[in-house]
């Protein structure tokens, strides 16, 4: 069964109000020999990438997930709270943009993945 689960946040940069959307999509199995073992991102395609990157993690357990982005100097340029999302795969999709919907330019990004006080990176290069 495949759920969708469409997150909306507002965030205020200065008079102007910003929408972003996180797309998060929850793929459930009722099946136990598909829940990973431990928290891991399996990639992110397409890397690199220009407009959008689809960043695809899986969880062991039922948690609240926080997928951070962070530039070369360490940075973080877009936090994403993404709630408690239930074990299994699971994917969101990046645009390219820091938390005032400005966007980025070229470079090389760490897509950090935080749940229960553990953390994976992975590396993401944006090519405009």
């Amino acid at each position: 069964m495949i759920k969708y689960l469409v997150l909306m946040s507002t965030i205020f940069a200065a008079a102007d109000i910003v929408n972003i959307t996180i797309t998060v999509s929850d793929v459930l199995s009722s099946s136990s020999e598909n829940i990973p073992e431990k928290l891991s991102i399996r990639h992110a395609h397409p890397n690199p990438f220009n407009n959008s990157v689809s960043i695809s993690f899986e969880i062991p357990h039922s948690k609240n997930v926080n997928l951070s982005i962070f530039d070369m100097k360490g940075r973080n340029i877009r936090q994403m709270n993404l709630g408690v999302l239930g074990s299994g795969l699971h994917k969101v999709l990046w645009d390219g943009k820091n938390d005032f919907g400005n966007e980025l330019p070229s470079g090389i990004y760490m897509a950090v993945l935080e749940i229960g006080g553990k953390a994976n990176i992975q590396k993401i290069s944006l090519v405009k």
